[in-house]
């Protein structure tokens, strides 16, 4: 409670702030503002709802939005928004709907400003030879040997 605290007052010049925080302590604000929020505070806060089979995160993330769909048994799913409205009805067939810090959510890795890395494996590929390089130092040697 904390961090979310620390993290609603020292953004709370932003009205979507002042209404989460309305909204964290009982009250009530609209979607908008708890969406608005999460790009506010750039990524440290998220929202966490259910769906009745299913934990749904969202996180603002490097310019748009993610949602992150935690089903039994260890089902994972990813869908990002660039369109608020749709991400706005989406949230609202959620139940439960809640603010928790960035810290609490499986987005915790890498961090909130961070992409995901998408790493394949690359092999190391061998450096051609310089041939320059080699004359250069012939040429050098030659030089020693003849002074």
């Amino acid at each position: 409670m904390r961090d979310l605290r620390r993290v609603l007052l020292s953004h709370s010049d932003h009205r979507a702030c002042r209404a989460a925080w309305a909204h964290y302590t009982g009250g009530t604000a609209e979607i908008a503002d708890l969406v608005e929020s999460l790009r506010v505070t750039r990524g440290e806060l998220a929202l966490l709802g259910s769906d009745g089979a299913a934990d749904v995160y969202t996180r603002w993330h490097a310019g748009g939005f993610e949602l992150l769909t935690v089903s039994p048994p260890w089902t994972v799913e990813t869908e990002r928004y660039s369109d608020p409205a749709e991400l706005f009805e989406y949230l609202d067939r959620l139940d439960d709907l809640r603010l928790v810090h960035h810290d609490e959510t499986p987005f915790v890795q890498p961090g909130p400003e961070e992409p995901t890395p998408a790493v394949e494996p690359v092999e190391e590929a061998e450096e051609p030879a310089d041939d320059a390089d080699d004359e250069d130092e012939e040429e050098e040697e030659e030089e020693e040997e003849e002074e």
